[in-house]
């Protein structure tokens, strides 16, 4: 019976995108669990159920253009649903029946319900406090005039770059890249660049330091990056924050708290530690630096795809696609767009729900035709710690092969066409000798380097 229903959502959601609103998903949907002939709770169940499941599937198959409306559209459907309130009422409570029998622990954060009183003769202002409102204010802006795209690449050398990347390894988004360059016309192989950037590469490739961040900022103003990939750390984002953490014998532990909360908050919340105010800085700075090199990048015709988780279900947790800016970013007339996959399909050891924002870049066409059909989904949440103390979430931080292939795969394909209809004049353009340091340090690849933390402090 799961099955027949399951099929029936799938034939109801292609029927929605021939005349795609939000209140026809709704109408349309409901319609279909009132006539499905079993009882209303049990049709309820299985719909959130395949929302869970294989709805993830279809919506990366979606047209990009119908994203943020399918978003919209299934999670405004859910909040209708009399059993998914009763759910997420049931996990409140269960929530406060288990710090109950724990004998009411002491709470790690002292919320102070009144502010006392203090005597001033001036006004003590916070730039972190007034963040909450500042993102509120930022959610009415709207694009006045769109941004003018470059067709013609900028005078060479030319750029791709991995910001982010995390250590070299084999089969990386760096190894595929270079090999479709290779592969390619002398013109563009002789003249393009790969380079990744990650302090776990070499301490000097630090985004914060002036020279590097010069050197990218220009290449990118100059047209001369191509293509970029950005791989922010998510770790003061992640979900897992959300989630109780348990030993083996049930007993709960102790594990990071998050850090920021939703919807007005995703800069960070009140009341953090030094450290937690540290973690946020840095995360906020990366995650800023690399939208605003993306935005240089996509405006002079080049290349781009970010990736970061994709937004959860629970609608207070934070994302970064639930920020104004990457709202804003996505916005009619900018040439940003969102893609969602799974990256189990692409050999992920978990689930991983992964969202993509991209700009001139077949991504959608190239990921879709790339999944490993074969592969069985994985049934064990990447949630606490393993074995060894380490995080079960650290296994998610370097991409499969499969998936370094489908953005190395999108890359070459626009570099081609581009350099193809605006081609390379011999003599080919000399390279910067400090960029030549920055592609011989980013070339090598060392087996012995282990994974580092997201969090690096500066």
């Amino acid at each position: 019976m799961v099955t027949t229903c399951f099929a029936r959502f799938g034939d109801c959601l292609q029927q929605w995108k021939q005349h795609p609103t939000e209140e026809a998903f709704h109408n349309d949907f409901f319609n279909l669990l009132f006539n499905m002939n079993i009882p209303e709770f049990q049709a309820a169940r299985i719909f959130i159920a395949w929302i869970k499941s294989e709805f993830q599937d279809l919506h990366s198959a979606c047209d990009p253009e119908l994203y943020d409306l399918l978003e919209c559209s299934h999670m405004s459907m859910l909040e209708d649903i009399h059993i998914w309130q009763l759910r997420t009422r049931r996990k409140l409570l269960m929530s406060c029946w288990e710090k109950l029998e724990q004998g009411e622990p002491k709470p790690s954060r002292t919320v102070q319900l009144q502010h006392t009183p203090h005597q001033r003769n001036h006004q003590v202002s916070s730039t972190y406090r007034m963040m909450s409102s500042d993102e509120a204010g930022r959610r009415q802006w709207t694009i006045l005039q769109p941004p003018k795209v470059v067709k013609t690449p900028g005078a060479g050398p030319y750029y791709v770059v991995h910001l982010y990347s995390g250590r070299r390894r084999d089969e990386d988004f760096h190894y595929f890249m270079q090999k479709f360059l290779e592969k390619g016309p002398q013109q563009i192989s002789q003249s393009v660049l790969v380079i990744s950037i990650d302090t776990a590469i070499d301490a000097s490739m630090n985004v914060h330091d002036a020279r590097l961040w010069a050197f990218l900022l220009e290449a990118a103003r100059n047209g001369q990056i191509l293509a970029l990939l950005l791989g922010p750390p998510c770790e003061t984002w992640s979900g897992a924050r959300f989630e109780e953490q348990l030993d083996e014998e049930g007993k709960p532990l102790k594990g990071p708290r998050p850090l920021r909360g939703a919807p007005d908050c995703p800069w960070g919340l009140e009341q953090l530690s030094l450290k937690e105010l540290q973690q946020i800085l840095i995360g906020n700075g990366l995650l800023l630096k690399g939208l605003h090199l993306g935005a240089c990048v996509a405006c002079q015709g080049g290349a781009v795809a970010l990736e970061h988780p994709a937004p959860p279900y629970q609608i207070e947790r934070p994302s970064v696609w639930r920020t104004a800016i990457i709202k804003l970013l996505c916005s009619a007339g900018m040439p940003f767009r969102q893609y969602t996959f799974q990256q189990w399909r692409h050999g992920a050891q978990g689930v991983k729900p992964t969202t993509l924002l991209y700009a001139h870049a077949a991504i959608p066409s190239i990921f879709a035709a790339n999944e490993q059909r074969h592969l069985e989904r994985p049934t064990v949440p990447l949630i606490g710690r393993a074995a060894d103390g380490s995080f079960k979430t650290a296994v998610a931080k370097e991409y499969p092969a499969g998936m370094n292939f489908c953005f190395a795969e999108s890359f070459w394909q626009h570099i081609k066409a581009r350099l193809t209809k605006h081609p390379i004049l011999e003599p080919f353009p000399e390279f910067p000798v400090y960029v030549k340091e920055l592609a011989k340090i980013s070339a090598c690849v060392d087996r012995d380097r282990s994974i580092m933390p997201d969090y690096q402090p500066i």
